[in-house]
């Protein structure tokens, strides 16, 4: 019998995206696309840019198109040309196992907070400008890119519904936290996510 086909390539090793990865708020996108070896570093390096934490179970990102077929009489299929972009909806899911009153109150699409004896206390409140992140981003290991990372932005975010907060005995608390990119209304027809890919080049 004759061995099967396969795809492999000298290069295949080299386009492998690798674990979990890691996850930011509010990144220096102006950094994170100026060329060099440190673009990632510097781009997390910004005033702004918070680390989301430890996770368990990683994340995913989803860019959340929706395309729309333009139905036609006589057509056996979908007709090229008449597919237009119904929507985008990019959202980027996070498993966090830290649970700090920063990632609850990003988690809970910004809550009052106040102080309560020994605890701070959070309460919800109407959605202000500032519940909105600027962008959160995950980066992760891309196998022969010299370094930089695959890096997975989501701009303009808000967590649109609340995680819930599951407690099991003889387990610790795992919360999941989706982050739904928002269009900015100056702009209302251009998607908010991006792919910044290090650039090795496909076989």
């Amino acid at each position: 019998m004759a061995q099967g086909l396969s795809g492999i390539t000298a290069a295949t090793a080299s386009h492998f995206v690798l674990d979990a990865g890691v996850a930011y708020a509010n990144i220096d996108i102006t950094a994170l696309e100026t060329a060099g070896t440190n673009a990632f570093a510097n781009a997390i390096a910004a005033t702004d840019a918070v680390s989301l934490g430890a996770t368990r179970g990683g994340g995913t990102f989803n860019v959340g198109r929706t395309l729309r077929e333009i139905p036609v009489d006589g057509s056996i299929g979908p007709v090229k040309g008449h597919i237009r972009r119904q929507e985008s909806r990019p959202t980027l899911t996070l498993n966090l196992i830290e649970m700090t009153i920063a990632q609850l109150t990003r988690a809970l699409a910004g809550p009052t907070s106040t102080t309560a004896g020994s605890f701070t206390k959070l309460v919800g409140a109407a959605i202000a400008s500032g519940s909105y992140l600027t962008n959160v981003a995950i980066a992760t290991t891309f196998t022969g890119s010299g370094g930089l990372p695959l890096v997975l932005v989501v701009r303009n975010p808000i967590v649109m519904e609340a995680p819930e907060v599951a407690l099991a005995d003889e387990d610790e608390t795992v919360i999941s936290v989706t982050f739904t990119g928002t269009v900015d209304a100056a702009t209302p027809n251009t998607e908010v996510w991006a792919i910044y890919h290090p650039g090795v080049a496909a076989p």
